[in-house]
């Protein structure tokens, strides 16, 4: 027999701060397909890319997704002594259409379905079978349909990845609760983007305390980083504004990814203009924080992507960093960049 005080803990009740599924040792589920359908068409409709004429594009214009038309199948988390098991299986067709250069009319638009038979839990986002159909039989049809295989089906991809990332975070928070020793510790319930906006505030701060004028000398830095994915997919990261919003985990209303081009991102505390882009292979910028002084002050971070046995080494050279700033410029690529895109897409981690 148990002392006194010393239970099962399966069947101390007094044990859960809501004397509900003690210790969360029984099976619970729920139903996570209605909240899948509209994150489908939260991450999808809408979905777009701008395409090039090139060894794998025949053609010059754009392509945005327009309706997720069919999401067959069912979505469920479900926690098991304290163990998260997420199950779903899905039949999706979206609808697209594409414009090409020169081209201004409604009724040049041409159309086709996407349809992706096999995004379930027993194969990752890149694993998923992406078949393209026409609704059209002519030549600007075909060349449509080729890019749509070879491009911008990766970017379907990364959409669906985010998807069974938030599908994980969704449900974590109200299938796993919390015991009576997790309450009564000190827990730091700051979002990313809290995290993010403090760290960019305390800078802020400091700069303040400077009078609001760069003093000193600008230096340089450089860092660089192994993530386990392509150079496309971490090029794409650092370019796409789907991406961006991603593991920025808040909206960039101002994000136009061509040269010339200028984005703001962290509530504005981050801004700059894009300067070169070559695909892939490297990226240049302008980049800022909101309180450096004079307003016009701007550093410069070159990009290299490097694959490497399965890898992409990403160079991050950048100069005319206020020198107060440099140690946390660096923690801030390092955090807010870096660890998240880490993080948000699975790269961080090598699959076998």
């Amino acid at each position: 027999m148990a002392k006194w005080g010393e239970g099962d803990p399966r069947w101390i009740v007094e044990e859960r701060p809501d004397a509900t599924n003690v210790n969360n040792w029984h099976w619970t589920e729920k139903n996570a397909s209605d909240w899948s359908k509209n994150k489908f068409k939260e991450l999808l409709v809408g979905l777009e890319m701008n395409f090039d004429a090139d060894d794998r594009s025949p053609v010059k214009g754009n392509c945005r997704i327009t309706e997720v038309s069919s999401a067959d199948g069912e979505a469920t988390a479900n926690n098991r002594k304290a163990k998260l098991i997420f199950f779903f299986e899905w039949n999706l067709e979206l609808k697209f259409e594409a414009l090409l250069a020169g081209r201004k009319s409604d009724d040049e638009k041409i159309t086709g379905r996407i349809e992706i038979p096999n995004l379930s839990d027993e194969n990752s986002a890149d694993e998923v079978e992406v078949n393209v159909k026409m609704d059209a039989n002519d030549q600007d049809s075909f060349a449509v349909k080729e890019v749509v295989r070879k491009k911008f089906s990766a970017l379907v991809k990364q959409a669906l990845a985010v998807y069974i990332k938030q599908l994980k975070e969704e449900y974590s928070k109200t299938l796993i609760l919390p015991t009576k020793q997790d309450l009564n510790a000190t827990i730091n319930t700051q979002s990313g983007m809290s995290r993010a906006r403090n760290v960019l505030n305390n800078v802020i701060d400091k700069s303040k305390k400077e009078n609001d004028v760069i003093h000193g000398r600008s230096c340089s830095l450089s860092i660089s980083e192994t993530f386990h994915c392509s150079a496309r997919d971490l090029y794409n990261a650092f370019t796409m504004v789907e991406m961006v919003q991603a593991f920025t985990r808040a909206a960039a209303p101002e994000f136009d990814a061509q040269v010339g081009g200028s984005f703001k991102l962290f509530n504005g505390h981050i801004g700059g203009k894009f300067l070169s882009m070559s695909p892939h292979d490297k990226l240049s910028f302008l980049w800022r924080m909101k309180n450096w002084r004079p307003d016009d002050h701007h550093s410069q971070v070159d990009l290299e992507f490097k694959e490497h046995d399965g890898s992409t080494i990403l160079h991050l050279n950048q100069r005319e960093i206020p020198d107060d700033q440099v140690s946390s410029t660096e923690e801030g690529w390092k955090r807010y960049y870096f660890d998240a895109i880490k993080q948000t897409f699975g790269f961080g981690a090598r699959i076998f």
